[in-house]
């Protein structure tokens, strides 16, 4: 048939016709669905008479599956994006299925964040007609931070994403001998990371004073939020070096154990404890003998014993110690009741806080013992944090083990810890950032700097650093010290618990070293002490891993310049101070009052006395002598609020000490350990952490009362002074702080709580009127 124009222009009109038509319907009748519309143009010409087809619209479907949320929940389904380490997150999404049949998607969670990244879930399943909500229940992370948390829904390769963000916040707990005061508890509650303090009940070896430990002090302290790990340091393994011991017998040593138990649940139920109990035991490390195996069973029972009686009046027991050198593990495998939790002491290098730490992949016991929320770690020992201008000597340990919370009586009602949900083991990759740990002013130029990622050296005061740590795979440098500008030697650390020692010496300022023999440490090691009185003669202390109640060190001596070291005997493991071959002390301890003298290089000691010392809390400072017969002694005394600093002083010796002059600190001040003390030539600086000035003195012109400098440029917070002069000298400082929401839930709008840490190197070339600080980690 043949086609004319004016036949094909009638049907192209009614071609436009019926589409205008079919528009017009379209925008009248309903449908059963949404439908968005798109604009679609025709370009056709026809004729003269007809140029353009007209706009039309036509229906187009959304998407089959449409994704409209995704969330994080706590498991009574309220929406929360802060939670506790191993805490129950429940990931929640929901959406629409815009068809009228079942249609199969995959539904995927993927998390980013500092640990457990990857995968969280993945499934296909059938989403039904209409809106649909899935949720999955997971635990939350091991590590603190902020962790994305990424939804996709997948249907047919058509995908769609959402994503949810939620902090993780890691409990972590300290604890020391010497009994804060409220106030500085509210002090590091309110400026400090950690949640959790240990409570010492008491116990035979027990040295601190617990007369201040009332069920006021208590109560007091938990409305400000704490929670409490109660620790009991009764009588140790029969093989040990205490001088209070438990039988070798076990079934004696499995009734003194219940025996302990009863006193220790006595005592925390005096100070108003009496609800929810855990008691930690605090069993030391000990060394048993080759072959014998007649002391570890017999701990093993003590602890059943400890255990079992506390379950019989209702409490949960609990054991501390080192999981190598306590056996920890033999706690559940000699048991036929095993502890519920455990404190394990083992502890990373450098000792410092770290938000990292996990309670997993411990030395000599895998990671099926205890694994249900049943593990404290105990990860740093024996350094001192200062938070809000409160300088504490702590351990430091991250929890995800049972601890005790008392009822608030305040109108404040604190949220509970979600532990339900499985932990998973695992190490954390991530470590601190570098930090200053130490540091030597040997000469007006030349200085030491020892980090968390080694030891440097300064020739120019400061301005230019060059790394000088021995060249050792593996190793950690625990201590570093120059008698010259040439005379060097550095302490090493190695093996599974840090318990591989070497000395090594270097006759040219750090450029080559030569190691001594391994040192027999017995133990794993938390710090290490070095002190040269010349290129010869010299004594070393090596700090063992222990609870904060006690202070235990290995004492070892050179007379050939670190080539070999002989053993000796130590009083504490603190650093000791000598002033020829034969006379030395070492000051502080658990409590901080411990003072001890030898005459024979370090083979005996006896304990001082230092007259007219106050019957109240006392942190002894280190000797420190301008003449072997000169010398000074610092003692802070913690009296709330009337802080003040008695000086000691000798001029025969050491044989007698008599006080010599009394400084107040600043008004406020709460020192929680011995304040920073120098004494150089005459002169003396002092300072308080929770203020940025200086107090002075010039004993040579007896000037009367010390000088309180107004500093330029030193910021609160010195932990160490280091004076070659009376004008040139270092500052240590550490600096830092909190933000954001420490318990979560506790705010409507949380923030996230994180800390930060960092410390901070300044030098005086005035005598502390002007600071300028230097930076080794530049």
């Amino acid at each position: 048939m043949k086609i004319t124009w004016p036949s094909l222009r009638i049907s192209m009109m009614v071609v436009v016709f019926s589409l205008a038509l079919v528009s017009i319907q379209m925008g009248c009748v309903g449908v059963d669905r949404q439908v968005q519309s798109e604009t679609v143009s025709a370009d056709v010409i026809v004729d003269e008479y007809l140029q353009y087809l007209p706009y039309v619209s036509r229906p187009v479907a959304l998407p089959p599956l449409e994704l409209a949320a995704a969330e994080t929940r706590t498991t009574d389904n309220l929406a929360q994006n802060i939670f506790f380490i191993w805490d129950t997150v429940v990931y929640a999404s929901r959406g629409v299925n815009n068809t009228n049949e079942p249609l199969q998607a995959n539904l995927s969670w993927n998390l980013e964040g500092l640990c457990d990244t990857g995968q969280v879930y993945s499934q296909t399943l059938v989403l039904p007609p209409g809106p649909w909500e899935h949720t999955y229940a997971a635990t939350t992370p091991g590590c603190n931070g902020a962790f994305t948390a990424t939804f996709k829904l997948d249907h047919l390769g058509d995908i769609s994403t959402l994503d949810a963000t939620y902090l993780v916040n890691l409990e972590q707990a300290f604890d020391r001998c010497s009994l804060p005061t409220v106030s500085q508890m509210q002090t590091w509650w309110d400026t400090s990371p950690y949640t959790v303090w240990n409570m010492y009940l008491g116990g035979i070896h027990f040295p601190c004073s617990l007369t201040n430990l009332t069920p006021s002090w208590v109560q007091s302290v938990s409305n400000q939020g704490w929670d409490f790990i109660l620790t009991w340091v009764g009588p140790q393994a029969p093989c040990s070096d205490f001088y209070y011991r438990f039988s070798s017998n076990w079934v004696t040593a499995y009734f003194q154990g219940a025996d302990e138990a009863d006193a220790a649940i006595a005592k925390a139920r005096s100070l108003g404890i009496n609800e929810d109990l855990i008691i930690y035991y605090d069993l030391e490390a000990y060394i048993v003998p080759d072959g014998d195996t007649t002391c570890r069973y017999a701990a093993a029972k003590f602890i059943q014993g400890w255990t079992e009686e506390l379950h019989s009046q209702g409490a949960l027991g609990g054991g501390y110690g080192s999981p190598c050198n306590s056996y920890i593990k033999d706690w559940y495998d000699y048991n036929a009741t095993a502890p519920d939790d455990v404190w394990i002491a083992h502890w990373l290098l450098p000792a410092q806080y770290r938000p990292d730490a996990s309670v997993w992949n411990v030395a000599c016991m895998d990671n099926t013992y205890w694994p249900d929320h049943q593990r404290i770690r105990q990860y740093a020992g024996d350094h001192t944090e200062t938070w809000g201008g409160v300088a504490f000597t702590i351990d430091s340990s991250v929890v995800d083990g049972d601890t005790v919370t008392l009822p608030n009586t305040l109108s404040v009602n604190l949220p509970s810890v979600d532990r339900s949900a499985h932990s998973t083991p695992q190490e954390l990759a991530a470590a601190p950032a570098p930090a200053i740990q130490m540091m030597d002013l040997v000469t007006e130029g030349m200085g030491l700097a020892l980090t968390s990622d080694g030891l440097l050296r300064t020739e120019d005061g400061g301005r230019s650093w060059q790394e000088i740590t021995p060249d050792i795979a593996g190793g950690t440098v625990l201590e570093a010290t120059f008698l010259d500008e040439a005379s060097g030697w550095v302490v090493m650390a190695s093996g599974l618990e840090g318990n591989e020692i070497r000395v090594y010496r270097s006759l040219d300022g750090g450029e080559s070293w030569t190691a001594s023999g391994l040192l027999a440490a017995r133990g794993a090691i938390a710090r290490a002490s070095l002190h040269f009185i010349d290129r010869q003669t010299g004594w070393l202390v090596l700090k063992l891993e222990s609870g904060s109640s006690f202070s235990l060190g290995r004492l070892y001596a050179t007379r050939d310049g670190g080539r070999t070291w002989e053993e000796r005997s130590a009083p504490l493991g603190e650093p000791p101070v000598f002033v020829n071959e034969a006379r030395g002390w070492m000051a502080g301890g658990p409590a901080g009052d411990g003072f001890y003298r030898t005459l024979d290089g370090g083979l005996t000691w006896e304990a001082q006395e230092l007259p007219g010392l106050p019957q109240e809390p006392v942190f002894i400072g280190q000797p420190q002598f301008t003449t072997p017969q000169e010398g000074r002694t610092p003692v802070t005394l913690l009296a709330d609020p009337d802080a003040r600093l008695l000086i000691y002083a000798t001029r025969d010796g050491g044989d007698t000490w008599y006080r010599d002059r009394e400084v107040a600190l600043a008004p406020g001040s709460q020192p929680g350990s011995a304040v920073p003390f120098n004494l150089q030539a005459e002169v003396w600086h002092l300072t308080d952490p929770s203020v940025s000035g200086l107090t002075v003195f010039d004993e040579g012109q007896d000037a009367g009362a010390p000088t309180a400098l107004e500093t330029t440029g030193l910021p609160p917070g010195t932990v160490n002074l280091d004076f070659v002069s009376p004008e040139l000298g270092w500052a240590l400082v550490q600096e830092n702080g909190c933000s954001g929401d420490k318990i979560p839930g506790y705010q409507p709008d949380p923030m996230p709580f994180t800390c930060e840490m960092e410390t901070r190197l300044f030098r005086t070339e005035d005598g502390g009127l002007t600071w300028v600080e230097i930076n080794p980690l530049d």
